[in-house]
This record gives structure tokens, sequence and C-alpha cells, in this order.
């Protein structure tokens, strides 16, 4: 009777267990955190920094789940940081609009045609979701106005522009 006591007490426990982790993984699923990272980590964190102008967007199937993402082409007007070997660089972002079907990663905003900028890359060759380090946070989009001994920066973010000086 003790044996089958322990052996119902041990399956409760692992069913316990396991509705416990579904509801952490469905609850991880669902949000999106990111650090808050200032423009020095930024820099020191990155593979490669460059100013640079959007000059091709385009979605479409990728990886084996044969999911949408779109495929952001740079031409690299400055180097700040690391070597791309190339004038033009590809980044790949998880989501876009493919023939109707939109998939959306929260959090994470695609670069625009024609935007111009200073990015901060994470990994040239690593395949991430967003190969932006922190996501928006390292993008800064270019309109620079020196005001006395002070630079201010004019980047788009969701809902409009920020100004940062």
């Amino acid at each position: 009777m003790t044996n089958a006591r322990s052996s119902s007490k041990a399956a409760l426990a692992l069913i316990g267990a396991g509705f416990l982790l579904a509801a952490f993984a469905v609850t991880s699923a669902f949000g999106t955190t990111l650090l808050s990272l200032s423009v020095n980590s930024l820099s020191e964190q990155a593979e490669f920094v460059f100013e640079g102008e959007v000059i091709a967007v385009e979605a479409q199937r990728s990886g084996s789940r044969g999911m949408v993402s779109t495929f952001v082409t740079f031409r690299v007007i400055d180097t700040l940081k690391g070597d791309a070997g190339a004038i033009d660089i590809e980044l790949k972002f998880l989501g876009g609009t493919l023939n109707g079907e939109v998939l959306e990663v929260n959090g994470s905003r695609l670069p625009k045609l024609g935007e111009r900028g200073v990015y901060f890359v994470e990994s040239l060759s690593r395949d991430l979701i967003n190969p932006l380090l922190g996501w928006s946070q390292a993008t800064f989009v270019s309109e620079l106005a020196i005001d006395g001994d002070k630079a201010v920066v004019t980047r788009e973010v969701d809902g409009g522009l920020q100004t940062i000086s």
C-alpha cells in the first residue's frame, strides 16, 4: 500500500511540475522583455557599428519552418566598429508581410526603405530574431544637430519621433 501511495504522489508531483512548465512556456511565448542599453553598452557589445541607408527591403520565407522574414539591405556609408567586408550588407529580421500574411515580433521594428541611421549589429553571422542589439534601441536615425557643445539625435520610434540629446 505504501508503494502505491508513493507512486501516486510521485505521479501527481510530475503532473504538477508539467503544468507549471507549460504555464511558464505559454507566458514566455507571449512576452518580449528587452533591457534598456546605453549608447556605450551598445557600442561595447556590438560586433559591427555603421552609419548606413536602407536600399532594399524584401520579405520572403526562410528557415526550416518557412517563417516570414524580412531581408534588409543597407548601404554602408561609414564603419564605426568592426568590418562587414562589403559596401552593402544584408540583415535578416524575423517577421514581415508576405502575400497578405503578417508575422509580427513584439518589440521589433523593421527598418524602412530610405531610412538612414547609425546601426549597432549584434552579429553578422548568427541567425537572430533581430540582428540589431537591443532591437529598436540599436537604431539611431540620422537627424543630427549640434547645439553648442551637445549633439541632438532624432530617431524614429513606434508612434513617432524621439529626440535624444
